[in-house]
């Protein structure tokens, strides 16, 4: 088995973390309270952000694979973290194109029951509209890529 590296952001007792394979290029930026987002991808350009932003963005680069992930670290108000997710998403489109593979994570507290409707709703229209996987998973969640 090969060795593994974990790149983890976590604030208020969330945790999202990601596991790859050692030598795979990784990079993540907290985009919340920034105010720009730089595109590691192809240039190094930066891009301006606003608005209600999602937390972090974590970019990895195994071989010829490139996977985008958004992550909103969050209390109980989901909804608020979808919003977020899909403000980031509408200003960031020149940057995650170059990312085949792209998700979007809400870590939170807990999830009201009677919001799960809506967020199932959401998830399709993530998907439709913008080719992300939207996601939601209480307190610590491990993403382990096989690259």
């Amino acid at each position: 088995m090969p060795r593994q590296s974990v790149i983890a952001v976590t604030e208020n007792n969330r945790r999202f973390a990601v596991t790859v394979n050692k030598g795979t290029h990784v990079s993540w930026q907290k985009i919340d309270g920034t105010g720009s987002i730089l595109d590691t991808s192809s240039s190094t350009k930066t891009y301006p952000v606003s608005g209600p932003l999602c937390d972090y963005c974590i970019m990895v680069y195994p071989n010829d694979k490139r996977y985008f992930f958004l992550v909103e670290l969050k209390g109980t108000d989901v909804m608020h973290g979808v919003r977020q997710l899909e403000n980031t998403i509408r200003q960031i489109k020149t940057i995650y194109k170059h990312y085949p593979k792209r998700e979007a994570y809400i870590i939170a507290k807990g999830f009201p029951g009677p919001i799960l409707t809506r967020f199932q709703n959401k998830r399709q229209e993530f998907k439709m509209l913008f080719g992300f996987g939207l996601f939601a998973h209480t307190g610590k969640y491990k993403k382990t890529l096989n690259c």
